[in-house]
């Protein structure tokens, strides 16, 4: 066995004998074990509370949705085509008008509760392009109703080119040795 190897030997079994030697720290060290699991407690209780939230009502009324039946009867509540009933969307595409209603929307999405539910509906009903960020955002809502409203809102604009991707025509090539040629 060559000298070099069996120097290069020793050295990996002292650092794993140093590796195995060191104390290992605590895994939580300054956070308080009490907080966290009232944290996880309260995330399992919004969970099961959202579990529960599905009856067999609002899933027959859900399956009756997916084959085509829009009819606020037979759902117990609006569905996403209908417009909701406290806003109403502007009329005339006015920038201040769009404004004015984006910032409706944020207003109401911020106010959290049946709001939030509210304002993806009418995002969704308005169907403009400008209200993206606010339905990424409730992408990562915690209520399950508020997620599957901004992921059918956001279908409809799912394979098109929006203004930034639209083609720009490029200039022409310039021809080589440009320098020769002036």
């Amino acid at each position: 066995m060559p000298t070099s190897l069996t120097a290069g030997l020793a050295a990996a079994v002292l650092a794993a004998l140093w590796l195995l030697g060191r104390r290992r720290p605590p895994l939580i060290r300054d956070a308080d074990t009490s907080v966290v699991a009232a944290l996880n407690r309260a995330q399992i209780a919004l969970v099961q509370a959202g579990a529960q939230d599905l009856t067999p009502r609002a899933a027959g009324a859900a399956t009756e949705g997916r084959r085509g039946s829009e009819s606020p009867e037979s759902s117990g509540s609006p569905s996403g085509r209908e417009r909701p009933r406290a806003l109403a969307l502007p009329q005339r595409r006015a920038a201040h008008e769009v404004l004015r209603f984006q910032a409706t929307l944020r207003t109401l999405f911020k106010q959290g509760g049946s709001s939030r539910l509210e304002a993806i509906q009418a995002a969704r009903h308005w169907g403009d392009p400008s209200t993206l960020p606010l339905l990424r955002q409730a992408l990562r809502d915690p209520d399950p109703a508020v997620v599957r409203e901004a992921a059918a809102a956001m279908h409809r604009f799912r394979g098109r080119p929006g203004p930034a991707t639209k083609a720009v025509p490029q200039p022409a090539a310039t021809p080589r040795r440009v320098a020769r040629t002036r």
